[in-house]
């Protein structure tokens, strides 16, 4: 073989190696991207829930699951985190052993307290370094009606001023319902107080007291206003009866005398009303009294007070002048106040 053969061969020889590797890469580069393409799908994780949308407090139920390329990197760690201030869930799931977890498929429950949108994000993390994330809508709508509607009890509820209450209130939220912020009382005398139970997300009930200080008689109401986190607000009363301070003093307020003639003799009827310094009818007081007849005769009776504070004393005799003078009035506990007290009265027939 001469020299002009050789050269001859040796070309033909690297033409057909390079034909040989362009067949090669034509072969192999549909397969490559078909197989990255694969994976890519493959590795695409899914979310789904439970009812997605529905009233607090909301219970959801989540499936996750991701499918491996079997070619595909191993897949290291996964999480699932609901969207609000719970941590989620996650966990590791290498076999250690380098195979590769081809199927996840895990269930998980979470309830959603608070009203809002919440994005819950499944995230699959692979030992290369490499992740994939999806994102599913959570919404928890608000409801506005408290399972039990507010309660404020105050203990005692009447007495004498200054009257010391204390004020018990309380309420619980619906299942389904806003959680509870805030309450108020509001005692009825122009004062209140407000109370902050969670500057988060809110109690689930809440149970109360107060004290308070009625310094002045009369009947108030004092309010309780429950105030939820969907700022939906409810109600509640009771009343205080505050008694005015017990005056010690009896007096004779008014005398009042009326006269019938029955032939020649004139008989006589008088009432003394008996009450104490605040203007509150006693009754039970003994009232003592002098009659002066129209001759000069004094005659003295004793009459005690009825319901109404009232003591009744009647007398006869000839035509005239009759004059009731009240002498004395005593109660165990009070004082007779003869000075600011009308001491007599009058009547002529």
């Amino acid at each position: 073989m001469n020299k002009i053969t050789n050269i001859s061969l040796k070309r033909m020889t690297l033409r057909g190696l390079l034909v040989a590797a362009c067949i090669i890469s034509l072969v192999m580069l549909p397969f490559s991207a078909s197989t990255a393409l694969a994976a890519a799908v493959n590795y695409q994780p899914v979310l789904t829930a439970t009812p997605v949308s529905g009233t607090a407090p909301l219970t959801v139920n989540f499936t996750r699951s991701v499918i491996t390329d079997p070619n595909g990197p191993i897949i290291s760690y996964v999480t699932l985190n609901y969207g609000d201030s719970n941590p989620g869930v996650s966990g590791t799931l290498d076999f250690g052993d380098g195979t590769p977890t081809f199927t996840l498929n895990q269930i998980s429950s979470h309830t959603y307290i608070q009203s809002g949108v919440y994005f819950a994000n499944l995230t699959v993390f692979y030992v290369d370094n490499t992740s994939v994330s999806t994102t599913l809508i959570i919404t928890v709508n608000p409801s506005v009606i408290p399972e039990q509607l507010p309660l404020i009890t105050a203990s005692p509820s009447n007495g004498t001023a200054p009257l010391t209450t204390t004020l018990t209130s309380s309420a619980t939220m619906n299942p389904n319902g806003p959680m509870i912020n805030s309450y108020q009382v509001n005692y009825g005398d122009g004062t209140s107080n407000q109370f902050i139970l969670n500057t988060g997300n809110g109690v689930t009930s809440f149970t109360g007291t107060s004290s308070h200080v009625y310094t002045t008689a009369g009947t108030y109401t004092a309010t309780l206003t429950v105030t939820y986190n969907n700022a939906v607000s409810a109600s509640a009363t009771t009343t205080i009866i505050v008694n005015p301070v017990v005056d010690t003093v009896l007096r004779s307020t008014a005398v009042n005398l009326s006269a019938t003639l029955k032939k020649t003799t004139v008989n006589v009827s008088g009432t003394v009303i008996v009450q104490d310094g605040n203007g509150v009818s006693i009754p039970g007081a003994v009232v003592s009294i002098t009659w002066v007849k129209p001759n000069g005769r004094m005659v003295t009776q004793n009459a005690k007070t009825n319901a109404n504070g009232v003591a009744k004393f009647s007398t006869s005799g000839n035509l005239g002048t009759f004059t009731l003078t009240v002498t004395n009035i005593r109660k165990t506990g009070y004082s007779f106040d003869s000075v600011n007290s009308v001491l007599s009265g009058s009547i002529t027939k």
